[in-house]
């Protein structure tokens, strides 16, 4: 089988993409060459919450390569994270600088730092030299307006980046509209490290427009077409869609997996039932009528309910192909807080 040699991101999203779901993903859909992480933040005084390293641990990340990311606008604080992941044995660690969420860009946190390069500046000056392992940007092309990333590259060029990856829509456009890659092909020759694509890539035909306009671009990331149809990574990869029974076996297994393992770690029932819904409302666009398929598993309250529901759904609806992002399609302009 031939093999696509790019490589392959699975984007983080804050409470969906944890160490569970991600080696339950790459276990049971293939296709990605790495995973990053939902954000880390709020570590001050020089500490990090145990509690919250548990998704970073090795020992719950050894399904695939995984890529920690930090959300941070404090020097002290972004050396501290740095040290707790070298070490874990991490290498690398992602910086967000692309968080478009109200509530993280009005603090100067993620998006809302792009119109401050020269604060940028500073903490790089202070964090390159203080970190033993590489850094990597995840961003946008600006918080208010798309050349904002000029700047931003004219900072970062003067620093050992690891890679830069770009999702060319602005922190105040949140997820309406469309990425524009025009704004992502004005970055390409502003800095010589690796950079990465990544928005509304849903389809394998919106793989292959991308790949024909920018062919030496060799890292993609994929978000929100990867959580609503999961067999879209090994489609890019491989050129080739799993046959159905395959794929209701993939799917099946996967989120029972996901379920039992969080019983099995025993989280508390209202939690787990939360996360399933949050789960499918992304995974419902794997059938034909994903109206109704969601619309059944948001009414179960209990996990009794949501066990034969959930099987029936996946075993006896009809499976869906892959379907690109539209105005009307109800995930655009969806309030998702990607890592």
């Amino acid at each position: 089988m031939e093999t696509n040699p790019d490589l392959l991101y699975l984007a983080p999203f804050q409470g969906i993409t944890d160490y569970i779901f991600r080696s339950a993903f790459a276990t049971h859909f293939g296709g990605l060459d790495a995973v990053f992480t939902p954000y880390l933040a709020n570590s001050p005084g020089g500490k990090v919450n145990p509690r919250k390293l548990r998704d970073f641990l090795p020992q719950n990340n050894e399904a695939i390569k995984t890529i920690p990311q930090i959300l941070s606008k404090d020097a002290v604080e972004m050396i501290t994270m740095a040290n707790e992941f070298s070490e874990m044995g991490y290498k690398v660690m992602n910086w967000n600088l692309g968080c478009p969420f109200p509530q993280v860009a009005k603090k100067m946190r993620g998006s809302g730092l792009l119109p401050h390069p020269d604060f940028i500046k500073k903490i790089m000056d202070e964090v390159i030299p203080a970190i033993s392992i590489g850094l990597s940007v995840k961003t946008r092309v600006g918080y208010h307006e798309p050349d904002e990333i000029f700047k931003l590259m004219e900072v970062l060029n003067q620093y050992p980046i690891d890679e830069i990856i770009i999702h060319p829509r602005t922190g105040v456009q949140l997820y309406r509209g469309f990425a524009q890659p025009d704004d992502f092909e004005a970055c390409i020759h502003r800095t010589s490290f690796p950079l990465a694509y990544n928005g509304d890539i849903f389809t394998p035909e919106n793989f292959n427009s991308l790949k024909s306009r920018f062919p030496n671009i060799k890292r993609w990331m994929i978000g929100r077409g990867a959580l609503r149809n999961p067999f879209l990574p090994y489609a890019i990869k491989y050129n080739s869609l799993l046959p159905e029974k395959e794929r209701r076996t993939a799917l099946e297994n996967f989120s029972f997996g996901i379920l039992e393992d969080s019983l099995a770690r025993k989280q508390e029932i209202t939690h787990i039932l939360d996360h399933q819904k949050a789960l499918w409302q992304y995974l419902s666009y794997t059938f034909d009528d994903r109206t109704s398929a969601f619309r059944r598993i948001r009414k179960v309250s209990t996990i009794e309910a949501f066990r034969p529901l959930l099987r029936g759904i996946i075993r006896n609806d009809a499976l869906a192909g892959f379907i690109a992002l539209t105005d009307t399609d109800p995930m655009n302009g969806i309030e998702v807080v990607e890592g």
